[in-house]
C-alpha cells in the first residue's frame, strides 16, 4: 500500500465542551450546526448503472452521479444531502464535522505517455477563521509505494461557490497512480470540503 501523508494539527489545546446536537445522527450537520446555505434539490436520484471513463478523462464517474462507483475508501461521503452539487445531483462531502477527523476517497487512474493534468471543482465552507490553516484537504498520488501531495487546500479557500483547481499529473506520464482526495479536520470549527466533476485533459 502507499505511505501515509500525515497532516499535523496546529492547536493543541485540549478539546472545549461539544454543543449537543438532538436531531443530527451519523454524518449530518455537526457538519455545520446550522442549515446549509445551498441545498440539494428534491428527493436522492437513483445513481445511474456501470459508468464508464468519459473519453480522454480517464477518470470514472468524476461527477459522481453514479454515486461511490469507480471510487473506494470513505465512499459514504459521496451523494446528494447537504450543500448543492456543482453539476446535477451527487458531490464528496469530506470532512464538516468540528472533531479530529480524517476522510479520504481513492481511484486508480492511468496517466497518458503525454503527461495530463487534473481538473476538479471545489467548495470550501468553514466556520474556521481564513487567517490561519487549521483545516485541511489534500489531492495526493500514490505510486510505487510512495505518496506525492499535487496539492493542498484549507479553510483559508473559502468559497461561496465551486472554484475549478487543477493539478499537473506530468511527472507520472505512462503511470498507473491512485488519486487520493483526503481532507483532514482539527478538534472544532468544522470545514467541509466539497469536490465535484473531477476530469483529466
Amino acid at each position: 500500500g502507499g505511505v501515509e501523508v500525515a497532516m499535523p494539527v496546529e492547536r493543541e489545546a485540549p478539546p472545549p465542551m461539544r454543543v449537543a446536537c438532538g436531531h443530527c445522527s451519523g454524518r449530518q450537520p455537526n457538519r455545520l450546526l446550522h442549515p446549509p446555505d445551498l441545498q440539494g434539490g428534491g428527493g436522492t436520484p437513483t445513481p445511474d448503472p456501470d459508468p464508464e471513463p468519459t473519453p480522454g478523462t480517464g477518470v470514472t464517474n468524476g461527477g459522481f452521479e453514479s454515486g461511490a462507483t469507480g471510487w473506494s475508501g470513505d465512499t459514504g461521503t459521496i451523494g446528494t444531502g447537504g450543500y448543492a452539487a456543482r453539476t446535477g445531483s451527487y458531490k464528496a462531502w469530506l470532512g464538516g464535522y468540528g472533531t479530529t477527523r480524517t476522510e479520504a476517497i481513492t481511484q486508480q487512474v492511468t496517466v497518458p505517455s503525454s503527461g495530463a493534468t487534473l481538473d476538479f471543482w471545489l467548495r470550501v465552507v468553514t466556520r474556521e477563521g481564513t487567517r490561519t490553516a487549521y483545516d485541511r484537504m489534500q489531492v495526493q498520488a500514490i505510486s510505487g509505494g510512495s505518496t506525492t501531495v499535487l496539492g493542498t487546500w484549507s479553510n483559508r479557500d473559502a468559497s461561496s461557490s465551486y472554484v475549478q483547481r487543477s493539478v499537473s499529473l506530468n511527472s507520472f506520464a505512462g503511470k498507473t497512480i491512485t488519486l487520493r482526495f483526503v481532507s483532514s479536520e482539527d478538534y472544532t470549527l468544522a470545514t467541509s470540503f466539497l469536490v465535484d466533476d473531477v476530469a483529466m485533459r
